[in-house]
């Protein structure tokens, strides 16, 4: 009866093997669906078997090299009810075993003397609290998901995997808000190389990534981006952002005034005034037909429309200042003639994107690839060179308005650098990050769901955005204070000597 219902799951699901879990619970506003199916008896010992048979087939993505940890779409029965996970991802559909969940799933209760009368619960209840437990959390600062004040060389709180104090961001505060509700405390590590994580050519992990995937911490968070070589080993949580890579540039420009004259027209529109004009003929005889009437008729009317138009565009732009044109997407960055650079993230440089983009059949975007410049990593996008007009900077756009509201825009709100809003490429889901089969996810995702739907993640990143900017605000004044107590202390001085040289 097993193999049947195992049989007919996975003709429906496309899936191979089945597992029994109760761990988390059906959440059917976000990312389950319900399948109505009768529930069979569950036979453990076979089910644990192919558990234990994971992992000894070759890596569907780098062969044998790798051991296939895979992340897996789950199966939820609550009371003869099966639940299917939707695909988040369009590569879910490489999984390869269903979660089982069955909250009132009761057997004969067993001790001294069997009584098969007698039923207990097969799973204990689902876990609610962490009843002071203490997790432990890998994490990159990036701002504003995350931010952090780096530890002096001689601090003693500094180690091989701690590297910063007093974390901010909104991040930490959807990390603090599940520590409260769930009795939980952290202490978050770094890596020591600053990495989010990557695989190599002999297939082993890098950075955070690694930390997770061998255990030492247990969970992953700061803008971790969602790749497929990275769904294969951890267990993503709910998508709480989405964010893409967008090009930084100096704001636009005001146009000279002595280009008045050939502004309201384009220089292709220019080009056909001179050669009608450079080719103008005059014809005495006067055709008297239809056709030649409406020609010159339409050709009347038009020349009135392009005249008014001209001197009303010309008006307008000397009465009010006209900026170039924004830098929003490649062609644009290429038409600029400024050197562009890009931080030299793991998702992006490592293959298949790598490939993807030096053999892409779009022509800017090989050009694009090929010309780049990569910079230092830093906590805030280095948007110093942008400001200075000599550079442009492809970064996430998040990290972007954090270091324009941490010194690159006014009190209030003016930019003095352009991030663009039209996305590069696509569009990366961020979430937290388990090691695979990991019994907390399911809690996690819950929480992440219930703070999406409160609307408190976008509160939450506004704050961080808006908080950078006070405290870029709070550093300026102090600045400006310190110089004007030094002017005082100058001016002291000075009264001072010339009240000596009275007094002689």
């Amino acid at each position: 009866m097993l193999a049947s219902f195992i049989n007919q799951i996975t003709s429906r699901t496309g899936l191979d093997l089945v597992y029994i879990s109760n761990f988390g619970s059906p959440d059917q506003s976000s990312v389950i669906e319900e399948i109505q199916y009768p529930l069979s008896i569950f036979q453990i010992d076979s089910i644990l078997q192919k558990q234990r048979d994971l992992g000894k087939e070759n890596c569907p993505v780098f062969g044998g090299s790798v051991s296939p940890n895979i992340t897996y779409a789950t199966i939820i029965i609550p009371e003869n009810k099966v639940y299917v996970r939707k695909d988040i991802l369009t590569f879910e559909k490489r999984h390869r075993i269903i979660f089982i969940w069955a909250l009132k799933f009761l057997v004969p209760k067993c001790g001294f003397q069997r009584s098969p009368s007698l039923k207990t619960l097969f799973f204990s209840p689902p876990l609610t609290t962490f009843t002071g437990l203490k997790l432990q959390i890998g994490a990159i600062p990036y701002s504003p998901f995350i931010s952090g004040v780096v530890l002096d060389e001689d601090d003693q709180a500094r180690g091989d995997y701690v590297s910063y104090k007093d974390y901010s961001g909104f991040e930490i505060d959807m990390l603090n808000a599940a520590s409260h509700i769930h009795n939980f405390t952290y202490q978050i590590q770094n890596d020591p190389n600053g990495f989010w994580g990557s695989v190599g050519p002999d297939g082993k992990w890098s950075g955070v990534t690694a930390m997770a995937q061998r255990g030492q911490v247990d969970m992953i968070i700061s803008t971790i981006i969602q790749t497929y070589s990275r769904h294969l080993i951890l267990d993503m949580t709910a998508a709480f952002w989405y964010d893409y890579l967008v090009p930084a540039s100096p704001i636009p420009s005001v146009i000279p005034q002595y280009l008045a004259i050939i502004y309201p027209f384009s220089m292709y529109l220019w080009i056909l005034v001179l050669l009608s004009v450079r080719e103008r003929k005059l014809s005495k005889k006067i055709s008297t037909s239809s056709a030649v009437t409406w020609l010159c008729g339409s050709w009347f009317i038009f020349c009135l429309i392009i005249t008014a138009g001209y001197s009303s565009k010309l008006k307008s732009f000397l009465t009010n200042p006209i900026y170039s044109k924004p830098i929003n997407t490649i062609e644009d960055v290429l038409e600029s003639g400024l050197p562009w650079g890009m931080v030299k993230y793991d998702e992006l440089v490592r293959k298949p994107n790598k490939k993807m983009m030096e053999k892409s059949n779009d022509s800017s975007i090989k050009k694009i690839w090929k010309n780049m410049e990569f910079l230092p990593f830093n906590a805030l996008p280095d948007v110093e060179s942008v400001f200075q007009s000599k550079r442009i900077v492809f970064d996430y756009r998040m990290g972007l308005q954090a270091s324009v509201q941490s010194g690159y825009s006014t009190q209030d709100g003016i930019s003095f650098v352009h991030v663009s809003d039209e996305p590069i490429f696509m569009k990366s889901p961020i979430a937290w990050n388990f090691n695979a089969n990991n019994p907390w996810k399911f809690i996690f995702d819950n929480h992440i769901n219930k703070c999406i739907r409160a609307g408190l993640v976008e509160f939450w990143a506004r704050k961080s955005l808006y908080q950078l900017k006070i405290d870029y605000l709070k550093k300026e004044c102090i600045l400006h204070f310190a110089h004007f107590l030094c002017y005082i202390y100058i001016g002291i001085i000075l009264g001072t000597l010339i009240k000596s040289n009275d007094l002689s």
